[in-house]
């Protein structure tokens, strides 16, 4: 694998120097992630290209966490898996399109119910750059303050019934459509928020739903027991897991 990635880093260095220009924003935030590691110059090449498969091994874990949250919980609510598969019948013998993806407002629903309840990144963590006041206490520049999201995603103060697990809540009443323009939405921050947002977000979110659609597709999902979750630097799934696949009948 890392010679597999030490080439493809060589060939970008290459691409970025003839892309640059013109790639999009998120795009270029998630580059230059790994060609600010490049650049250091107080590491030789080899550190450097450890430091980004580091990088993308961590991504590719927490991916398959959150993938295994949202599973956990359309699993676990009668319904939602006939209302994913429907989503996407027609694309089960050929390839998932990018509309299908944009247009799924109940699979888009219940992974974004599955960050509220159970982020990967639970809490937030910030450095204060002066001095302020929070409820009360006083606080000088560079305490660290942990801001614990998923706690306050599960209080019925923030969200209605907060710990059932309902999709609808993302579905705009009047179009129909998804939609995270509801009250205390800005709490369910599952990539972060501001400048340490994760530079992986936009690519995390599509593959969740194109890996959620591919399972649901070809597989009967089900846990042989509940998932159960374990406290690490972030929220995992705790081993050993019971997850069943059948194939999906025709």
């Amino acid at each position: 694998m890392s010679s597999v990635i030490s080439e493809i880093i060589d060939n970008e260095l290459e691409e970025h120097k003839k892309s640059a220009a013109c790639e999009d924003e998120d795009a270029a935030g998630l580059r230059s992630v790994f060609l600010n590691i490049l650049e250091l110059k107080e590491l030789d090449i080899r550190d450097k290209k450890s430091a980004i498969i580091d990088f993308i091994a961590a991504g590719i874990e927490t991916l398959a966490n959150t993938l295994l949250f949202v599973l956990s919980s359309v699993t676990g609510e009668e319904s939602a898996i006939p209302r994913i598969y429907e989503e996407f019948r027609e694309y089960r013998d050929t390839n998932i399109l990018q509309d299908a993806l944009t247009n799924a407002t109940y699979t888009k629903a219940c992974i974004q119910e599955s960050y509220r309840l159970r982020p990967t990144a639970f809490c937030l963590a910030r450095i204060l750059e002066e001095d302020m006041e929070l409820s009360g206490y006083s606080l000088n520049a560079g305490t660290v303050v942990l801001c614990q999201n998923m706690i306050a995603c599960h209080k019925d103060s923030n969200f209605q019934e907060a710990k059932q697990f309902c999709p609808e809540r993302w579905i705009d009443a009047s179009s129909g459509n998804f939609t995270v323009n509801v009250d205390s939405a800005s709490i369910v921050v599952p990539f972060g928020v501001g400048r340490r947002t994760c530079p992986g977000k936009r690519f995390v979110e599509m593959e969740v739903v194109l890996l959620l659609a591919k399972l649901v597709l070809a597989f009967d999902v089900s846990f042989v027991k509940p998932l159960e979750t374990e406290f690490e630097f972030l929220l995992a799934p705790k081993t050993p897991l019971s997850l069943r696949l059948r194939d999906r009948e025709l």
